[in-house]
């Protein structure tokens, strides 16, 4: 399960890779649904899959979750992963921040530095040299996850709010917003907030959308918030870097998350913050769910021959 804040990839193989099925679920984050509706989906995801296949629990060969928030909140953690053992007695499971999926499919060897920039943010990294992992990033999303798709959401309103008002030229963006909205000025902007946006993380994380619009049709302002975007999260592979690689002069950073589906508006400007501490961008060779099962195989010993390129092949 490759969980996240907007939604949830569930993906079920046979241990040689070979993909059986798919299922695609809400977001799974405890801050915004609870720990208790957070197992039970996981429950009830898991139990789909078996009866949509015609398998039992016992069929399964191992679990890999990767859970938003994980590692976050000691009792959340604990209540989690009681919950869950409970429900998955006698299997191998692993539980483990979603940030890890994304880093194990991207990086199937171990090392390295991971970006995950969707709902919310966070960077991941693992040295096997030193048998050391750090991370950075995402601690809470009103304190933390920049770079992530609320922080630029906010920031598409704040930037609205600017360009209504004359602190910055008007550009595309307050006309892409104010048609999709359906709002004409900062004031109706004040009003839509309290009454739909306010609280809900996904649908001001959704806002990313307009502001990448408006970046493309050359609006300025949105065009720098992508490349301060670009600088927040090369700010966190630069400090992985500094706890884990220290002397090392190239690492390498992978990448995961709805942000970087805008392509060059965020990839010139990180690569650029990048290759001045040392680090260069390099394509994920998975994703996140098939990095689950990957991580899940390690986790409970298999050794099917071929069995990451198998994975490379299903996508």
């Amino acid at each position: 399960m490759d969980g996240g804040g907007t939604k949830t990839k569930w993906l079920l193989t046979d241990t040689f890779g070979n993909k059986i099925d798919t299922l695609l679920e809400t977001g799974c984050s405890h801050p915004q649904i609870g720990v208790k509706q957070v197992c039970l989906s996981i429950q009830c995801a898991v139990n789909e899959l078996l009866e949509r296949n015609h398998a039992l629990i016992q069929n399964l060969a191992g679990i890999c979750l990767g859970v938003p928030c994980y590692g976050e909140v000691p009792d959340a953690d604990r209540y989690i992963f009681k919950y869950l053992s409970s429900c998955f007695e006698n299997l191998p499971l692993t539980i483990c921040n979603d940030v890890e999926l994304g880093f194990w499919g991207a990086q199937p060897e171990g090392r390295g530095i991971h970006l995950v920039a969707g709902t919310g943010a966070i960077a991941y990294a693992r040295n096997p040299s030193s048998s050391q992992a750090a991370r950075c990033n995402g601690w809470h999303y009103l304190l933390s996850d920049e770079g992530s798709g609320y922080w630029l959401g906010m920031l598409a309103i704040s930037l609205y709010l600017k360009e209504d008002d004359g602190r910055i030229e008007k550009g595309a963006l307050h006309d892409i917003v104010s048609v999709e909205l359906g709002i004409q000025n900062a004031l109706d902007m004040t009003l839509y907030y309290d009454s739909h946006l306010a609280g809900k993380r996904k649908e001001i994380a959704a806002l990313q959308e307009l502001l990448s619009k408006a970046a493309k049709k050359g609006d300025q302002a949105a065009i720098q918030a992508y490349q301060t975007a670009a600088h927040e999260l090369a700010l966190s592979a630069s400090a992985l870097k500094n706890k884990l690689f220290p002397d090392c002069s190239s690492i390498s950073v992978s990448y995961s998350g709805g942000i970087f589906k805008n392509g060059r508006l965020i990839f010139d400007a990180l690569d650029k913050e990048l290759k001045r501490d040392g680090l260069y961008r390099t394509s994920p060779i998975l994703s996140p769910e098939f990095g689950g099962i990957w991580l899940a195989a390690k986790s409970c010993h298999l050794d099917s021959p071929n069995l990451l390129s198998r994975l490379k092949e299903q996508q």
